[in-house]
């Protein structure tokens, strides 16, 4: 199995003249990725990559169980 960057993941939003310009996953003081198209979808996808650890160790975990 390959290995990933640990979560958790936040979203970060920057902004010039009270506007959005920029939504960047973060690790801590890390940048991980930039999604820099400002459309409401870019905002959730930002957000769903954000939330990629926690979905990788729920399905983990799931698959675990199931293997059990």
């Amino acid at each position: 199995m390959n290995k990933h960057t640990p979560g958790p993941w936040k979203v970060r939003t920057a902004y010039s003249n009270g506007e959005p310009v920029c939504y960047t996953i973060h690790l801590g003081q890390t940048s991980i990725a930039d999604v820099t198209s400002l459309s409401e979808q870019d905002r959730v996808n930002a957000t769903l990559i954000a939330a990629a650890p926690a979905m990788y160790a729920a399905l983990t975990a799931i698959t675990d169980k199931l293997g059990e």
